[in-house]
């Protein structure tokens, strides 16, 4: 650094940090740290949602691969369509919910029925 009249200051890459307050220091470590963190547990989220769909798809190709199923689906979901309003007014929970829970069920029904020797 030079101090004369005409005084020019350069700054090394480590000194640039004494002209910005702590306050804002700490305010950028603190989101910082916030966004890595909800990143990585972002990532982990999705990655046991893919894996249990994955498990939940084989457990479907091994149990209920057949027309049956394809009914099962077709008439839940036009059940759900058609009954909707009067649905909602009785059961307060999300329809779309609803019909994967139902179809849940459905799969456990035959995975049960399958493993015993019944179908």
């Amino acid at each position: 650094m030079k101090h004369n009249n005409n005084t020019v200051y350069r700054y090394s890459f480590g000194q640039l940090s004494s002209g910005i307050p702590n306050r804002i220091l700490s305010g950028l470590m603190y989101w910082l740290i916030v966004a890595i963190v909800l990143g990585i547990l972002f990532i982990l989220t999705g990655w046991i949602i893919v894996w249990s769909g994955y498990q939940v798809g084989k457990i479907y190709r091994k149990y209920c691969w057949d027309i049956f199923s394809i009914i099962v689906a077709i008439t839940s979901t036009a059940i759900a369509i058609y009954f909707g309003e009067w649905i909602k007014s009785v059961i307060s929970i999300n329809l779309i919910t609803l019909l994967l829970m139902v179809h849940m069920v459905y799969i456990g029904i035959r995975c049960y029925v399958k493993e015993r020797g019944h179908y």
